[in-house]
């Protein structure tokens, strides 16, 4: 089974929307923000300035060295660079919303963050569809009948156990 770029949009938009709706609006703005941002950065060129920064300017800074000027049109595209660039925005995003946004207290503040969410997860699946990994397809395969009874006897096993452990230490 392949999943298409709508689908894909849509499984990314629902987990970050329920991601948002535990998150809550004044938390959950502020890491789309600064996610918005971090795409915006992104798409504008900002990872080949970031790498030219690292592997050029900052040793000939250290060494004293006069650094080539930086030409956007000429540098070449890093996807690893990025994927790690837009993870570092998107934790520091995290970390900053979680930090300074203000818990949610009514239902209508974790309905609006779900719209944050969604919007946040969307514009992060943007930029890894369409600048860092085009044109790649995800291909799923779904296990065979043996394999999924095998896994339901173990799953529902196991979640007797933690039933029962529930109930041994509630008393």
């Amino acid at each position: 089974m392949a999943l298409t770029q709508s689908q894909m949009f849509f499984i990314v938009a629902l987990a970050s929307a329920v991601w948002g709706f535990f998150r809550g609006w004044g938390r959950a703005i502020i890491t789309c923000a600064l996610t918005l941002g971090g795409v915006l950065f992104l798409t504008a060129g900002g990872s080949a300035g970031l790498v030219h920064f690292v592997t050029v300017t900052l040793p000939a800074l250290i060494v004293g060295a006069v650094t080539p000027p930086f030409d956007p049109t000429t540098s070449p595209t890093n996807p690893v660079m990025d994927l790690v660039t837009l993870a570092v925005f998107f934790v520091l995003a995290n970390i900053v919303g979680s930090h300074f946004g203000a818990a949610p207290r009514s239902s209508g503040q974790r309905f609006g963050g779900m719209a944050a969410g969604a919007i946040t997860g969307l514009a992060v699946m943007y930029y890894v569809t369409k600048r860092a990994l085009p044109a790649t397809t995800i291909q799923m395969t779904s296990p065979s009948p043996t394999v999924v009874t095998s896994y339901m006897l173990g799953l529902f096993g196991l979640g007797l156990m933690v039933l029962l452990i529930i109930v041994l230490v509630r008393k």
